[in-house]
């Protein structure tokens, strides 16, 4: 695993917690590290360590190909992978990078990361209708669930512009 992958998870765990919680207003039931009982139904995740969890989101990083992306979309894909979830990051990534958009992450879109981010160098209009996207996400689902998770999502969203900035602004991303 490498470094960036655990500066990813970082980001992930402060946002999903690194507690056994069981909110009855979420539908995946328990959940621990972000962990839920009703996506992993093979882990018992009253049990789970930090260690098991970092090996589930292992296998959803390598999943997205997050290794493959540039700074800062290895970020957002990763944790939109997460929450939202899985059907969310590719075909917004593709939509806002303006190629064909089938959920599939390959050279194609790969290239077109690469090149977005090289050639802007700074807060750009593609990752800007990312979080938009994603924002717009959430408020599309049913009432329900955003009365009682709206403002973490809306938090949450709001963390990962930030921390997609600073990577831009300390000249990480260029």
């Amino acid at each position: 695993m490498d470094s960036r992958f655990d500066t990813c998870l970082n980001f992930v765990l402060d946002w999903e917690g690194r507690t056994l919680e069981f909110d009855p207003h979420d539908p995946g039931g328990v959940t621990f590290y972000g962990i839920d009982q009703r996506d992993h139904p093979g882990v018992d995740v009253k049990t789970l360590t930090v260690e098991g969890a970092r090996d589930i989101y292992y296998e959803l990083w390598t999943k997205f190909k997050c290794g493959s992306l540039p700074q800062p979309w290895d970020l957002l894909v990763f944790d939109s992978a997460v929450n939202p979830g899985p059907s969310f990051p590719i075909r917004a990534m593709q939509d806002c990078l303006a190629v064909k958009v089938d959920g599939l992450l390959g050279p194609r879109t790969i290239a077109a990361a690469e090149s977005n981010v090289s050639a802007i160098g700074h807060f750009n209009s593609s990752i800007k209708c990312f979080l938009r996207k994603r924002l717009s996400y959430y408020a599309h689902l049913p009432w329900r669930l955003r009365k009682h998770f709206a403002d973490g999502w809306t938090n949450r969203t709001i963390a990962l512009a930030s921390q997609v900035k600073v990577l831009i602004l300390d000249g990480v991303v260029v």
